[in-house]
């Protein structure tokens, strides 16, 4: 029975290898055009739709900038591209440090009025930084420390309380940023069964982020989970009733995380924006649901970080 399981393990971790190497065939038939398509969709609302359904819509964008990337310029201007051009209107950051504070500061400080960073300490992991730029009022910011509550875990996560404009005041959205185990060893190794072998730790990061929530419901969860849509923390997250705007949207074949590999590049999917509709909200007198109406990839910026843009649309609609 033991034989037979490790096996059946072994055959998984390499089918999981290969499927990095080798995109799904759409992958190959389109894969000239990576840097000029936008990968994923989002339908934009009528006026006259917005004005029958919809009390707010809003943009946000996931994007690990690569704590490394700051200290290159070429690759610092890209990824400031990025962040101007998805025109989000919150951002959650994962692997920032005070140098790409200054140059966000400097270049996007003046479109977002509210922003939170949390900088790793002297005996931290230098990728363990974090942020928020928001356009709207951020409040009850909070940095929950799963590294000191999950085995295995090495980075923090950030849960804050995002008040998005209506036209009958703001609408309270509960928000987490999250930075996952990534999938090596914690002397930065990995072979073909650490993905594997690291997903329990993802399950009870996310885990420990609901359940030391005082919020009745996270709405968003985002960031870099380090795993795919179909494993570990993700699939815990969807059977609680999470949505996977990466999954749902943005096909299958475009991934938003690259890593050379001996003379190969690993292709993952890594960054993703789960959302929920179940929670009642209430914005003035009408009942109102959260929906996400797209998600795509921004195309243009693979290498800028090791990690790529995904931007979602949302909207709070009546019901």
């Amino acid at each position: 029975m033991l034989s037979s399981i490790r096996i059946r393990n072994a055959i998984s971790d390499l089918l999981a290898f290969i499927s990095q190497i080798l995109p799904p065939w759409p992958g190959f038939l389109f894969a000239r055009y990576r840097q000029a398509s936008l990968f994923g969709s989002q339908r934009l609302l009528t006026a006259a739709e917005f004005k029958e359904d919809g009390v707010a819509a809003f943009k946000l964008l996931s994007y690990n900038l690569n704590n490394l990337g700051v200290r290159s310029e070429s690759r610092r201007r890209r990824v400031l591209d990025a962040i101007r051009t998805s025109n989000a209107d919150i951002c959650l950051l994962q692997e920032t440090n005070e140098e790409w504070q200054r140059c966000l500061r400097q270049t996007e400080g003046r479109e977002y009025k509210y922003e939170f960073f949390h900088h790793p300490g002297a005996s931290d992991r230098a990728a363990g930084g974090l942020a928020i730029l928001s356009r709207y009022k951020v409040e009850n910011i909070e940095l929950v420390d799963i590294v000191k509550e999950v085995d295995g875990s090495v980075f923090p996560a950030v849960r804050c309380d995002v008040c998005v404009p209506t036209a009958e005041g703001a609408q309270v959205l509960h928000v987490a940023n999250v930075h996952l185990r990534p999938p090596v060893n914690l002397d930065g190794s990995a072979w073909l069964d650490t993905a594997r072998l690291t997903e329990p730790i993802r399950v009870r990061e996310v885990k420990f982020l609901l359940g030391s929530s005082d919020s009745s419901r996270l709405d968003i969860i985002a960031g870099d989970f380090n795993e795919g849509e179909s494993t570990g923390s993700i699939a815990y997250l969807r059977r609680l009733g999470y949505q996977d705007a990466l999954a749902t949207f943005v096909p299958k074949h475009k991934e938003t995380h690259t890593w050379p590999f001996w003379k190969l590049t690993l292709r993952k999917r890594l960054d993703h924006v789960l959302w929920t509709g179940s929670r009642d909200l209430t914005s003035g007198r009408a009942t109102v649901k959260l929906k996400c109406l797209g998600c795509v990839v921004l195309a243009g910026y693979v290498d800028a970080s090791d990690h790529q843009p995904v931007l979602s649309h949302f909207m709070l609609q009546k019901f």
